[in-house]
């Protein structure tokens, strides 16, 4: 973990970085955001809630997740200065909870226990920032799921969508039979949305057309 000091330009914001081995995963000009990153990511090592758990990338939008594959994390460093431009955040969790019967996305609270006192005096710290607000942990209904395809947006039909969404997916919870029928019926609601994912700002755009977010 590399926490910004502020440095002397002022006019610079400095930005804090939080690493899983090699892999950057939360990035934020807000040292607070990568200090809840961090326990984020060490209560992923305890035993969590139970349910049907992804590793997919959650951005919350308008109070609205989307979801993209686990392979968008490697573009971090570039793909998050274009979602504080259009107002996305992302959820600084190892992993998420499904709720296929409401439609929903569940981002965990930590497992730690800490001083939050310690985290608010940080954050009084800090003052005013351009960045979105932290998603906090609650239930956001899906509006779309990012899937990896060549051609870009358009229909993808309901078992498509389970196939290629399947692998983000820890099946342990349900077995593999009942995980692809918890997709299909959490597909009955949430748009699929084939996406060219090695080319994170085009997809967050096709993404962004395609839900109206």
């Amino acid at each position: 973990m590399i926490l910004s000091s502020g440095g002397r330009n002022k006019k610079i914001e400095q930005v804090s970085l939080l690493y899983r081995s090699s892999q950057l995963v939360v990035r934020s000009r807000t040292p607070s955001r990568v200090l809840h990153g961090l326990i984020s990511y060490l209560s992923g090592h305890l035993e969590g809630p139970e349910g049907l758990r992804t590793h997919a990338v959650v951005a919350v939008a308008d109070g609205q997740a989307v979801l993209m594959p686990p392979v968008v994390r490697g573009a971090l460093k570039t793909l998050q200065p274009h979602l504080r431009r259009i107002r996305w955040q992302l959820a600084d969790v190892p992993y998420c909870i499904l709720d296929a019967e409401t439609g929903e996305v569940v981002v965990p609270g930590p497992a730690l226990n800490v001083d939050a006192g310690v985290l608010e005096e940080i954050e009084s710290r800090e003052g005013s920032s351009k960045e979105v607000a932290r998603v906090a942990p609650g239930r956001y209904p899906i509006s779309g799921w990012a899937c990896s395809a060549e051609n870009g947006a358009g229909a993808v039909s309901r078992a498509m969508a389970v196939a290629l969404t399947l692998p983000s997916v820890d099946e342990t919870f349900l077995g593999i039979e009942g995980t692809v029928e918890a997709l299909g019926t959490l597909f009955s609601g949430a748009k699929a949305v084939p996406v060219p994912v090695e080319k994170p700002k085009e997809m967050v755009n096709e993404l962004r057309a395609v839900l109206r977010l």
